[in-house]
């Protein structure tokens, strides 16, 4: 599910998951230097957490209204 979200593939999605984070819903509720800390962001790697955040708020929030 996390992997709809642009920027996360298959190697970050693990990660989250391996963390308890599951849900869009669970993702929303994290900080961006949370999320970093999970997937274990590398200075030089050009990931905007925050976008993810946004995405992620976002698809909770169509996924809830569509039950």
């Amino acid at each position: 599910e996390l992997q709809l979200i642009r920027g996360i593939g298959p190697v970050y999605a693990r990660r989250l998951n391996e963390f308890g984070i599951q849900s869009f819903s669970d993702l929303s509720d994290c900080t961006p230097e949370q999320v970093a800390s999970i997937i274990k962001k590398k200075n030089w790697q050009a990931v905007d957490i925050q976008t993810w955040l946004d995405e992620a708020k976002a698809l909770a929030a169509t996924f809830e209204a569509d039950g």
